[in-house]
């Protein structure tokens, strides 16, 4: 249990929020045991190299934990399955849905103008990947092409 007593309980320096302008311990009972029930007792400085610490053992682990999740893919690339495949077909342009998506375990297809996929890049931003019919623009859509693969990222700068 934290003793409420005005000093932190890491340096045991005085918590200078909790005493008035003159240096007298202000005791209003609701706001100190708020305070020392939220901050553990600490002094803004303990607090603030606690989260500190706390941030980069998180950090430290996030690493690991990517290089381990990295070391089985690499391992285990060679074992990865196809579970789709998606490609163009100019016969069927003009259905409107020339994109075809088959599914490699039983060897379905379906016709569609979009398809997309939803993924996350290495460090846990979505990634969309899109195949459109009809989004071709400037020197591909001059060139011919009518369907183009896009990869959608948001910019975090």
């Amino acid at each position: 249990m934290t003793r409420i007593n005005g000093k932190c309980n890491r340096c045991k320096c005085i918590i200078r929020s909790l005493f008035d302008n003159d240096g007298f311990y202000q005791y209003n009972s609701d706001e100190t045991v708020s305070y020392f029930k939220n901050n553990d007792g600490l002094c803004n400085v303990c607090l603030t190299h606690m989260n500190t610490l706390a941030t980069d053992e998180l950090d430290t682990l996030r690493l690991k934990n990517e290089k381990t999740v990295r070391k089985k893919l690499l391992k285990n690339l060679t074992i990865m399955k196809c579970t789709q495949e998606i490609h163009y077909c100019k016969a069927d342009k003009k259905t409107g849905k020339p994109v075809v998506v088959t599914n490699m375990a039983n060897g379905s297809t379906k016709n569609v103008k979009k398809w997309k996929l939803d993924l996350f890049d290495k460090d846990g931003y979505p990634v969309r990947i899109e195949v459109e019919f009809g989004n071709s623009s400037g020197k591909a859509k001059n060139s011919g092409a009518t369907t183009v693969l896009r990869v959608l990222e948001n910019s975090w700068d």
